[in-house]
């Protein structure tokens, strides 16, 4: 098996459709990709919102997604995945029953009648996504190019004492020293008045 992100997490970066169709050509049929898009809807270039694509393609190919990001339903926990019948079979199976509520799935199917906020919340991400990264960019910051609605930056070996000082400022920051990047923190896009105290 073979897990990626895209757009990847914490870092933001993404494949583009390309890349994507190249590397599925190399993977052997008998090895399961599977892609995690839960930031997928913020990923405004690149053709990356094409993968369902792929999937009717290949029968090795198990896509996911999640209603926890752009729809806002975090704390409801439900996603979806589209793969090969087979495969979203025998997960089925095992699963745990009633692993989501009625209450989720209600806002779930409800979110998605909701296309005008969606589409709201990706534009007010783009817009603020680049101001963030060229104003921390300004500051002598080398952003990492995010397709996310987070932006992921280098501060040095004080990086969890620098997130320790935002927080006493009110803003709130991800060290990443957990992950694998001690000098490292990814900051979530938020809103004009939020991003200006960031920065």
């Amino acid at each position: 098996m073979i897990y990626l992100a895209n757009p990847n997490n914490p870092t933001g970066s993404a494949f583009g459709r390309k890349e994507f169709e190249e590397f599925l050509a190399a993977v052997p049929d008998g090895v399961l990709v599977v892609l995690d898009e839960a930031y997928i809807h913020y990923a405004i270039s690149m053709g990356l919102r094409d993968s369902v694509e792929a999937h009717h393609q290949r029968k090795n190919l198990l896509i996911l997604r999640t209603f926890s990001k752009v729809y806002g339903l975090a704390g409801l926990r439900i996603g979806y995945a589209i793969g090969p019948p087979g495969l979203l079979s025998a997960m089925n199976k095992l699963r745990t029953p009633f692993n989501t509520s009625g209450v989720a799935q209600a806002a779930a199917l409800a979110a998605l009648d909701d296309q005008e906020h969606v589409r709201r919340c990706i534009e007010t991400n783009a817009a603020e996504r680049k101001r963030l990264s060229e104003g921390l960019a300004k500051l002598g910051f080398r952003p990492v190019p995010s397709e996310a609605n987070f932006v992921f930056i280098a501060v040095g070996p004080d990086a969890k004492a620098l997130s320790d000082d935002l927080l006493q400022l009110g803003v709130i920051v991800r060290p990443l020293g957990w992950m694998g990047f001690p000098d490292a923190i990814r900051i979530s896009v938020g809103t004009a008045e939020e991003n200006d105290k960031c920065l």
